[in-house]
């Protein structure tokens, strides 16, 4: 499988994101905003095997090795980035194929649309959808966004990892608008902010039946 990361830090990332604990039932879309080279998808499709699962992945290389990687797993993908409708262009060459940003610029190649674009896209019901969000910057056009606020607080669950396209501030107010509807947790170190977010996926289950 090419260009995945190690292993450990892969596991740690999956498990920050809780795949794990949510009921397979409550899952029937997952959108993948920032797929790199496509750990991710393939653990989901794994926990969710029903599941229909899109991955939104800018820069070329790890497109490649994308759609390499998810190959005969019924993952479909899509080289284009996060944003307005602007394109986009990598702002970091030579940086780690994990860590490349592809954000707006008037020497963009690289197609951008919102989150709500990316869902109506494959018709994916917002209340059955896991959305991950880990695309190096360019989720701060999510603040203001008011589709994909929308969205976001109809959705069962879902996993951003934040970058310092905002101010921290500003993430957290942005974020603190979701704790109304469920449970808001933060990881934080020197660089990042990583927030889980997850509804009230017992609400997915029909009644008296527990999902595993």
């Amino acid at each position: 499988m090419k260009g995945l990361q190690p292993q450990l830090i892969e596991e740690r990332l999956a498990r920050l994101y809780g795949i794990d604990m949510l009921p397979e039932s409550c899952i029937r879309h997952v959108l993948d905003i920032g797929a790199n080279t496509g750990i991710f998808a393939i653990q989901a499709r794994f926990r969710f095997p029903k599941a229909q699962i899109l991955c939104i992945e800018p820069d070329p290389r790890n497109f490649a090795n994308l759609q390499e990687n998810v190959e005969g797993l019924d993952i479909s993908c899509i080289q284009a980035g996060l944003g307005d409708g602007s394109l986009l262009a990598c702002r970091n060459e030579g940086a780690k194929q994990a860590s490349l940003s592809y954000l707006p610029s008037p020497s963009g190649a690289i197609q951008s649309h919102s989150l709500g674009y990316y869902a109506r896209l494959n018709g994916f019901d917002p209340t059955k959808t896991f959305v991950k969000i880990d695309c190096e910057g360019g989720e701060g056009c999510l603040i203001g966004d008011e589709d994909a606020e929308r969205l976001l607080t109809i959705a069962p669950a879902w996993g951003i990892e934040i970058h310092a396209s905002r101010t921290r501030d500003e993430w957290i107010k942005w974020l603190s608008r979701f704790s109304r509807h469920g449970w808001v947790s933060y990881h934080h170190d020197v660089n990042h902010l990583f927030a889980r977010v997850t509804f009230n996926v017992d609400s997915c289950l029909p009644a008296g039946r527990k999902d595993k």
